[in-house]
């Protein structure tokens, strides 16, 4: 019986922890591969790649747009991006991006100030739904910051008057 029992408790944190994260966010799957999300050839990202002012390759979302969740497509983010580790010299069937980032960008100050408490609220309630409440919390008078961490990611949304922009950003640990 003691040996039995033992085998159960090998095996429970085996089981747990060999578990992959599916790091799918509001329809778009993470674990996806460069050609799959962006529908770019090789070309496109080794160019990219060669740019020394980026650590990253960056391709929009308008290839996999129509699988992208509607509820999170009508809180108003219209850059959405995928970013990719730069300088991979293997096959691009098996990249996937390091992070997703949206963006909401405001024209002025005054866009901003009637527009942006607005959509914070919608974008919070939406990833509360989702992920529960952000670990971080911190709001002052010209920008707010909130955070959710997962074993296997990490969400940031920021709100900033002085880039005129709130931006969600996804991040594979």
């Amino acid at each position: 019986m003691k040996k039995y029992i033992l085998i159960i408790f090998f095996f429970i944190p085996l089981l747990c922890f060999s578990q992959a994260n599916s790091h799918k966010i509001f329809g778009i799957d993470l674990n996806s591969d460069w050609y799959s999300l962006t529908n770019k050839q090789k070309f496109a990202y080794w160019k990219q790649s060669q740019d020394k002012n980026s650590n990253f390759v960056v391709s929009d979302c308008d290839y996999i747009h129509n699988k992208i969740d509607a509820k999170f497509l009508s809180l108003g983010f219209k850059e959405l991006l995928l970013i990719f580790p730069k300088g991979y010299e293997g096959d691009l069937n098996s990249l996937s991006p390091v992070m997703f980032l949206a963006r909401i960008s405001y024209d002025n100050i005054n866009d901003y100030a009637s527009k942006s408490i607005n959509d914070m609220t919608k974008t919070l309630s939406f990833l509360k739904d989702e992920y529960g409440e952000a670990k971080l919390n911190m709001i002052r008078d010209k920008f707010s910051v909130y955070k959710w961490e997962g074993v296997y990611y990490e969400i940031i949304l920021t709100c900033r008057e002085d880039e005129l922009t709130t931006t969600l950003m996804y991040t594979k640990k």
